[in-house]
């Protein structure tokens, strides 16, 4: 079994019968109790120097005022927050931090800390930030140095969460810039069809009315001109028809500018991303329900064109009959 199995348990051993090891804590009261009580009084980290200034005490207002306990409890304080700054903030994979830990028989237990460090690790670095850490042992008779082991594993299970974030936030930017893609894409080809529609609607009509014309034009010419009423009537209704078709064009041109309207909105909301409202606004447009339309009024102008080439059909019927 190892040397330090029983970190932070309550069992005998190295690290103390009962105690259970707390570096969180500020000022630990009961000095001397035994070996029940636990007091972090520094922490030293590996492959780091600390440096423990005084100059912070001495700031403290009235503190040479204080009872001499009082005052012995702020010294310790300081210098454990001092330690615990500077070791934490240079933590590394490989690192192993120090603390105290108070023992009755803190001799002993101190020198199978020594053995264990000199026989098991064999580093240097190790052996020299022990050997400071015990310089500043506050009371060797009543507390030893006592490593704290997985500083390591927790440094790098931090890095690994700063990496998984880095890369969501690398695919969230990624996704952003694939769907203002695919915004620009649908808004420019569906402007694209609809300025093709119109063009091809106005083509007709000129057609229409051309052809209107030369046959008017050919009854007068040649005494011809008597009403069909049967023609006539068909004629009205293809009018008719192609006036409906002009209508719902008109309806179509404004559900699109709706629909440009909400894609500009949403191209807006996307390029401010540090403001809530616009990513409440940004949630509150249904881009599926976008796409879905955009659908409809391709099949819409589809029909629309059907209807259209069926018109002029009607209309070359006409003719070749008159």
């Amino acid at each position: 079994m190892s040397l330090f199995n029983n970190i932070g348990t309550g069992s005998s051993g190295l690290f103390g019968n009962s105690g259970n090891l707390n570096i969180n804590t500020g000022i630990t009261q009961g000095l001397g109790i035994g070996n029940t009580t636990v007091s972090p009084l520094g922490t030293s980290s590996l492959g780091s120097q600390t440096n423990i200034n005084n100059n912070n005490i001495n700031q403290i207002p009235s503190l040479n005022t204080l009872p001499v306990q009082q005052r012995q409890e702020l010294e310790r304080f300081e210098k454990r927050k001092i330690s615990l700054q500077d070791g934490t903030s240079l933590m590394s994979p490989n690192m192993i931090a120090l603390t105290y830990q108070l023992d009755s028989k803190a001799a002993e237990k101190q020198q199978e800390v020594d053995n264990y460090i000199y026989y098991n690790m064999n580093d240097e670095q190790i052996i020299k930030e022990l050997n400071i850490t015990k310089e500043r042992n506050p009371d060797p008779n009543k507390c030893y140095t006592l490593p704290l082991k997985g500083f390591g594993e927790l440094v790098m299970r931090e890095q690994q969460q700063r990496n998984e974030l880095e890369n969501l936030l690398n695919d969230m930017k990624a996704v952003k810039e694939e769907n203002l893609k695919l915004l620009e894409m649908l808004n420019n080809k569906t402007l694209i069809r609809i300025e093709e529609c119109k063009k091809r609607h106005q083509h007709i009509i000129h057609q229409l009315v051309h052809i209107s014309c030369m046959l008017e034009e050919y009854g007068e010419k040649h005494n011809l001109a008597q009403i069909n009423h049967h023609l006539d009537n068909q004629l009205n209704q293809t009018l008719h028809r192609i006036q409906e078709n002009q209508m719902r064009l008109g309806v179509w041109q404004s559900i699109m500018n709706q629909i440009n309207t909400d894609i500009k909105c949403i191209e807006d909301t996307l390029q401010d991303d540090n403001q809530v409202s616009n990513n409440s606004l940004c949630e509150s447009i249904d881009l599926e329900t976008i796409l879905e339309t955009l659908d409809n009024q391709q099949s819409l102008l589809e029909n629309l064109d059907k209807v259209l080439r069926q018109d002029v059909h009607t209309i070359t019927q006409l003719t070749s009959r008159a």
